[in-house]
């Protein structure tokens, strides 16, 4: 039986850098909270956005690793959670921070391209 490995891989790279990237923005919102007092939402929007994003990308490589149908709708919303991770990041800090971003932009461009081949036929 033929496996689709490139999704595989492409999407389990992503989900690992979207972990990392969710990782790094919830450690920046704890901060905010211990400093000012603010950042509680941020913190949960980091943890919804990031991590289940990657959580979420992490089922769909496997559902894409054996051509399964829920494989590319996963891979689709860990794409669009990144992408949501990204934007709040970026209204979080009043700007873009590329150090702490670096890890959520692989994830995205991983999980655009891991799209393109879950996508594909068996």
């Amino acid at each position: 039986m033929k496996k689709n490995v490139a999704a595989f891989v492409l999407a389990l790279i992503g989900a690992i850098t979207g972990f990392i990237g969710g990782i790094l923005w919830t450690a920046f919102a704890d901060a905010c909270v211990s400093i000012s007092g603010e950042g509680a939402l941020w913190m949960v929007g980091f943890i919804v956005l990031g991590l289940g994003g990657s959580l979420i990308g992490l089922i769909g490589a496997i559902q894409a690793f054996g051509f399964k149908k829920g494989g590319l709708p996963l891979i689709a919303l860990a794409l669009v959670l990144q992408i949501g991770q990204l934007i709040l990041a970026c209204v979080a800090a009043e700007s873009f921070a590329f150090v702490l971003n670096f890890w959520t932009l692989i994830a995205i461009v991983l999980f655009a391209i891991a799209l393109f081949f879950a996508r594909r036929k068996n």
